[in-house]
């Protein structure tokens, strides 16, 4: 898309005001709305300073300090000086649920040196994807996310202080058409709305949970299936607080069911040609020795990169045996037990579906890593372990092996890991691994609801 068009679309549609924005290390959008006139005049050819505190803002918007110096780090001391977004002209678009808006995604430079941002996980995903572009290489993904929606507003569960949450459903209801059609009003909106903003979302279905749901939407570049996730899961939410209600990818809020995951399906293409590189017909299974090789990275990774999708305390809650979240360096046929599926039903669908991811991640960030460790074990010819055949959950660690089980031990595998520091560069390393500490810490020195109702009276 090039600005005469989007200046006509705005143009047509009489669009007052541009969302200017950009992904946070959460995954959440940052930025500013900007009228039309301005957009046009100054914003796409000279950027949108925001303040470089966006950066280290968790989910609260708090603002951890390191626990060492880092000079880059942003704090007082800096000044929290401005980086600047230069809209990328490709992901502009109408803002169907919102009245005469539009909104463009933008990347964010250092003005320091005029370089992207390399801590930024939308300039990440690009350094990866020119790495396999540079390497031949074209990649198509696609996620399905699961999400909860509760049919109270975020305003009246905290006024209860987050407990006795009411669910829009009374039980589980998985695959369930009935279900469906008692609230086929609230999803064809979202469904609808979605479409028309870009994000195609073409199949749906009720999930496992009371409440829970799963879109799911078309494979694309990977770049813009980031993007694609990350407006469906901010436009989402927005959609469903406007009807008074609430939306939640949190990867599991009742401790007595399932989570919700962020499955990633992906496949690799020859960059020339668009041939799916993962298929072989002569292979076992139509298995390439490509994707052999991508899919051991995958695996060989699991353990170091845990962090980049599962990034925060309750990321962990989800694993466990029987939650069909893939927490172990597996792989198998068709098989939702294991780390990675293997799809390989046809030369254009032939894909791997890596099943670790929880809805709560940064979509940036899983595509990163996913691509990093494919990458890495096409770079080094990796073999793969045997396909898994029946249910993975049951093999011992040595046999399977395993990913981090908490926050603090995925910090230290992410800290450690030579790999991640080879893909994704020291300066990013550091600074993902201090900002995620800082969280765990503030977790580990807090009192539980749990600990007081356990522990006041008997100990």
């Amino acid at each position: 898309m090039n600005l005469e068009t989007i200046n006509k679309i705005l143009a047509e549609n009489d669009i007052q005001c541009v969302l200017v924005c950009t992904p946070d290390v959460n995954g959440n959008f940052r930025g500013r709305g900007v009228r039309t006139d301005y957009f046009l005049k100054s914003i796409c050819s000279e950027g949108l300073g925001v303040c470089d505190c966006i950066y280290i803002m968790d989910t609260l918007d708090q603002m951890p300090e390191p626990s060492r110096e880092l000079p880059w780090y942003p704090d007082w001391e800096g000044g929290y000086r401005d980086y600047m977004i230069r809209p990328d002209l490709e992901t502009f678009s109408i803002v169907p649920w919102l009245d005469r808006t539009a909104m463009i995604i933008g990347d964010v430079y250092d003005q320091t040196n005029g370089q992207l941002l390399e801590t930024s996980p939308r300039s990440l995903l690009k350094r990866m994807v020119a790495k396999a572009s540079a390497m031949g290489y074209q990649i198509q993904a696609a996620t399905e996310l699961e999400f909860m929606i509760f049919p109270e507003s975020i305003q009246e569960i905290a006024e209860k202080g987050f407990t006795d949450i009411k669910t829009l459903a009374p039980g589980c209801y998985d695959y369930s058409i009935y279900r469906i059609g008692v609230h086929q009003e609230l999803i064809e909106k979202i469904v609808r709305n979605m479409n028309h903003r870009g994000v195609p979302v073409h199949t749906y279905q009720v999930e496992a949970g009371p409440g829970q749901f799963e879109f799911q939407i078309l494979h694309s570049e990977i770049l813009r299936a980031a993007d694609n996730a990350a407006v469906y899961k901010s436009g989402l939410k927005e959609i469903v607080a406007r009807e008074g209600m609430t939306a939640s990818f949190m990867a599991k809020y009742d401790p007595q069911g399932f989570g919700s995951s962020c499955h990633l399906h992906q496949s690799l293409l020859d960059k020339e040609t668009g041939r799916n590189l993962f298929w072989d017909p002569t292979g076992d299974h139509n298995i390439s020795a490509i994707m052999a090789h991508y899919a051991a990275g995958l695996l060989a990774v699991m353990p170091a990169f845990t962090l980049m999708w599962a990034p925060f305390v309750n990321s962990y809650k989800r694993y466990g045996e029987g939650t069909a979240a893939g927490m172990n360096q597996t792989w198998g046929i068709d098989n939702r037990t294991v780390g990675v599926r293997v799809l390989p039903e046809s030369e254009g669908a032939c894909r791997l579906e890596h099943r670790a991811p929880g809805a709560d991640a940064n979509p940036y960030l899983v595509m990163a890593a996913m691509l990093a460790g494919g990458l890495y074990g096409i770079e080094n010819q990796l073999a793969p372990p045997e396909l898994v055949v029946g249910n993975a959950y049951k093999l011992k660690d040595s046999e399977a092996g395993k990913i981090p089980q908490n926050m603090g031990d995925a910090i230290r595998s992410f800290a450690a890991s030579g790999i991640a520091r080879q893909y994704f560069g020291e300066k990013f390393v550091e600074y993902y691994a201090e900002f995620k500490q800082a969280e765990w810490n503030e977790f580990c020195s807090w009192v539980t609801d749990w600990e007081k109702r356990k522990y006041l009276e008997m100990v």
